[in-house]
């Protein structure tokens, strides 16, 4: 370029005031004559944030000049680093020296050169005060150059390197590292990442072996690191022992914002969703965390545990929490007689050993079905530190009738399911489940062989999910005495001081004061179970007086700590706390066992004793709706129950508390109804009603169905029905959300959603959709007749936004079912036109039919392999068609549907390009993509 060409051309980027960013591309010689001219020195162009350097060589001296006389640049990128070692060393030099703040992006290709030169620039640049700037993205093309890029990870991990702020490393042909298998690749020595400034790192489409190698180490790092915040493992082979590594490791990490595991089998099989919930759990964790630490609060060892009842009705449950309270407190009997004992209503809470040493609570769960809603509602969601007694009697209710042995695996088997269900999974810290066989004095035989193989059959099913402990002698108990339970109880203890030293993460010792505190003074005066904020924040005052040393007493927000504590006591649930509402319920068996036990008990004519006065009426509905009269009668049929000394609790608290729990709301219009499922009956006692019944309650036909519509039906299943369910609470809970978010988020016509007890309908964006809960609570159906004007791509894309990732967000939150992971299947279409009942509609996992596709495609290029183009050509190898059997009652004859139509576009799409490329070659298919060649 000529001298005179130069200038013209720098005098205009030094005028363009509003050019943002410039590109580069394989310039030359010229490049950077015109780029000092324009961007170095005074009087140049200071609109330029963002330089792309593509294909540049002789950087060297330039660039550092340019990056020092140059502030305004914000971004440079150096596409490939065409540079000398020495040069890279010189520029990260310059780098450190001047504080340069300007990011260096780095995306490369690995070679040996390349890499010396990468290395030589990010330590040169290394400061102990300066931030870091550099963003490498490195593409191996060998399993040396592998090697490479995971050396420069180690050093970065261990505090080495501190001038990166991102590293990505990118393996496209999947290729394998030359270590041994099960050994560690990386080399941390020990070291736990604190000194390590990395932001984001990406390890994507690694190899099986690789990522064994690297996760160990990188697992390590991970948990004392704070400066990480981006962590993308896409395409990446990921398996469940790396996830409950990954969900143990979001326990102890609250730094990390984000982690990407699109396109990887997490994706799939519903663990994302999971991953995503624990992040946002963690980023309240972490604001209140850091309330703490910047008070100066001293932490601790953890102190509290709970300990779980759970089993059938008249199991004895509540008569082994009474011996154990004995034994604990060291009282005599409480003057309750043996065979007087109350039935449990909902969950019973009251604490078993409350000093120094511990804080154990325990919830004597309601076996009853009809608490079960209210028992999935209020189950803590931290489950590091509990431990399930299920308690089985070997004979009937009310009767000396021995029951069959096939009859406790169907109960045990059950328990297991709701504990897998609700327990949110928080790494290798598994829920503890031990089985406690009753009525040790009616068995004629002391043996539990009979127990044995049972439990070890079921322990082999559920072993992912629980800690299933083998039958011992002290399970084997008479609960009425406390000389056969005292071993139990110390077996117990036992289990938590093990929880307790080998798991414990460190928390603020004001917060266990506090907690110890107020459960003594809720046991000692039960009169109040709800208080105003005033009151809390009066009764916290001397605790914080005393943690808080008066030197820094001034200088702390004491309202924000006292948010925090809160946010915390609620967490680990201490009290109940709902920002909505103006007060703190500080009592938590008030609200499980005395207000929504016994509404269940009141409205589901429940009776805890023989001779308890019957309720005034008699409540039933089969939608779940019941006037405002019906529901008025019923809070005041409670409140008349309830000591005169209790403050603080009339029919509009009761009212807000249900509504903000989402077991109820009420639908202002003419005549105000309440829907309240959890509370009632679907039918009068008298009335006989078959199971399939409860699937087939909504209308019989589409109502804006003509002649040319489409339908869409899309299944949300659990990923392993066998161990786990949606659980009682789940669907209406999830109705409630939806019609809030629906109606006050997005503005829709409270006229266009329609709740009823086991379906919901809609009109959304010109659809009609139905949502149903199949009986079994293994699956729910999405049903849509899409709109005219919309493509059913369109109307995919839509209800999937809308309502199906909306469904697994939530099931996967502290108001779902925060242990079941979610995946995805289609209906066939002929039974969501004719709205066939729930468990008869044909349906497969969109996964399967995908497996079924390729296989059918691999099939035909074996049977044709001399005419796979032709096949391609005339699309006849992507005309899979999948068999849905006849429907008894409903459709007669075998239906073929096209996989094509069946599946997302997106689905198509990657299996139609991955044949071609397979028979083309990936270079040529993409020639033939551009139109280069035929």
């Amino acid at each position: 370029m000529e001298d005179e060409t130069l200038g013209i051309l720098s005098q205009a980027l030094i005028q363009s005031l509003a050019l943002k960013e410039f590109t580069l591309d394989d310039a030359g010689k010229w490049a950077w004559p015109l780029l000092l001219k324009a961007l170095a020195g005074d009087d140049r162009n200071r609109s330029i944030e963002r330089l792309r350097l593509k294909v540049m060589d002789g950087l060297g001296d330039c660039l550092r000049e340019l990056l020092i006389s140059n502030p305004s640049l914000k971004e440079v990128e150096l596409h490939p680093l065409v540079m000398e070692p020495e040069q890279a060393h010189q520029l990260g030099e310059a780098i450190r020296d001047n504080a340069i703040s300007t990011t260096i992006l780095l995306p490369a290709t690995v070679s040996l050169d390349d890499f010396k030169s990468i290395e030589a620039l990010a330590l040169a640049a290394s400061s102990e005060i300066n931030d870091p700037t550099l963003e490498v993205t490195l593409v191996p093309m060998r399993e040396d150059e592998v090697m490479l890029s995971l050396n420069l990870l180690d050093r970065v991990l261990r505090g080495e390197i501190t001038s990166l702020k991102s590293l990505s490393i990118l393996d496209r042909l999947g290729l394998s590292s030359n270590q041994d298998r099960g050994k560690g690749i990386l080399s941390m020595n020990g070291r736990t990442g604190e000194t390590c400034v990395l932001k984001r790192l990406g390890l994507r489409r690694l190899s099986e072996d690789v990522w064994e190698g690297v996760w160990k180490d990188l697992l390590l790092c991970l948990r004392g690191n704070t400066s990480l915040t981006h962590l993308d493992l896409s395409e990446t082979w990921l398996d469940d022992e790396t996830f409950r590594d990954m969900m143990g490791l979001l326990q102890q990490n609250l730094s990390l914002q984000e982690i990407n595991v699109s396109e990887t089998s997490w994706a799939i099989d519903g663990k994302a969703a999971l991953i995503q919930e624990a992040l946002k759990q963690n980023e309240k964790r972490a604001a209140y965390m850091s309330v703490f630490r910047e008070a100066g609060l001293a932490f601790g060892d953890a102190k509290a545990g709970r300990l779980f009842l759970c089993g059938s009705p008249l199991a004895g449950k509540t008569q082994l929490r009474q011996t154990l309270m004995r034994i604990v407190e060291g009282k005599s009997w409480l003057g309750i007689k043996w065979n007087k004992l109350f039935r449990t209503k909902g969950i019973e809470v009251e604490y078993l050993q409350n000093n120094d040493k511990r804080q154990i609570s325990i919830w004597d769960l309601a076996g009853q079905e009809i608490f079960r809603t209210l028992q999935t509602v209020l189950f803590p969601q931290s489950n590091n530190f509990c431990v399930f007694l299920f308690v089985y009697s070997s004979f009937c209710e009310n009767s000396s009738s021995k029951k069959k042995d096939s009859c406790f695996r169907t109960e045990l088997e059950e328990w297991m399911s709701f504990i897998t269900s609700s327990s949110r999974v928080t790494g290798h810290n598994r829920p503890q489940v031990l089985v406690v066989i009753s009525h040790k004095d009616k068995m004629k035989s002391s043996s539990l062989t009979w127990a044995h193989s049972i439990v070890k059959d079921v322990n082999q099913r559920f072993a992912k999910f629980v800690d299933l402990h083998p039958i011992q002698e002290c399970f084997h108990v008479d609960a009425r005495k406390k000389k056969q339970v005292i071993d139990l109880k110390d077996y117990i203890f036992e289990i938590f001081d093990k929880l307790l030293s080998e798991k414990s993460p460190r928390v603020p010792q004001l917060c266990s004061r506090l907690s110890s505190l107020l459960a003594t003074n809720i046991k000692e005066n039960r009169s109040c179970p709800i208080w105003l904020p005033q009151k809390f924040n009066n009764f916290c005052d001397p605790i914080l007086t005393e943690f808080i040393s008066s030197s820094s007493a001034f200088a702390i927000d004491h309202s924000r700590i006292l948010n925090s504590i809160v946010s915390y006591l609620n967490d680990v649930g201490s009290i109940v706390y709902i920002p909505t509402l103006s007060y703190i319920i500080v009592d938590p068996n008030w609200l499980t066992n005395t207000l929504l036990g016994e509404l269940v008990a009141l409205g589901q004519k429940f009776h805890a004793q023989e001779h308890e006065s019957k309720s005034h009426f008699s409540y039933s509905s089969k939608d779940g709706f019941v006037s405002e009269s019906v529901f008025v009668g019923l809070i005041e049929e409670f409140l008349e129950k309830i000591p005169h000394g209790q403050k603080g609790v009339d029919r509009d608290v009761i009212e807000n508390i249900l509504i903000h729990l989402d077991l109820c709301f009420k639908v202002e219009d003419t005549s105000k109804f309440y829907f309240i499922p959890s509370f009632i009956p679907e039918h009068a006692s008298t009335e006989v009603q078959k199971p399939q019944e409860l699937a087939d309650v909504k209308p019989k036909a589409w109502k804006r169905r003509v002649e040319t519509s489409k339908f869409v039906g899309i299944r949300i299943q659990c990923q392993d029905g066998k161990t786990m369910s949606l659980t009682a609470a789940f669907f209406p809970r999830f109705e409630m959300f939806m019609r809030r978010k629906l109606i006050c988020e997005m503005h829709i016509s409270k006229e266009t959603v329609t709740c009823s007890r086991h379906y919901m309908k809609l009109y959304l964006d010109g659809h009609e959709i139905y949502l149903e809960q199949e009986t079994s609570r293994n699956y729910l159906d999405v049903l849509m007749l899409c709109s005219d004007h919309k493509s059913r791509e369109a109307a995919i894309k839509y209800v999937m936004k809308h309502i199906v990732q909306e469904l697994i967000s939530f099931c996967a939150s502290s108001k779902g079912c925060s242990g079941v992971a979610l995946v995805l299947g289609v209906i066939q279409t002929r039974c969501v036109e004719m709205l066939i009942p729930i468990h008869l509609r044909g349906a497969i996992l969109i996964e399967e039919l995908k497996s079924d596709f390729i296989r059918d495609i691999n099939d035909k290029l074996e049977d044709n392999p001399s005419d796979r183009f032709h096949l391609v050509k005339e699309e006849e190898l992507f005309n899979y068609e999948h068999p849905w059997p006849p429907i008894q009652g409903h459709i007669t004859e075998v239906i073929q549907e096209r996989a094509r139509e069946l599946l997302w576009e997106s689905d198509v799409e990657e299996i139609v390009n991955e044949t071609i490329q397979k028979l083309y070659g990936r270079g040529q298919w993409n020639a033939v993509r551009l139109g280069k060649v035929k």
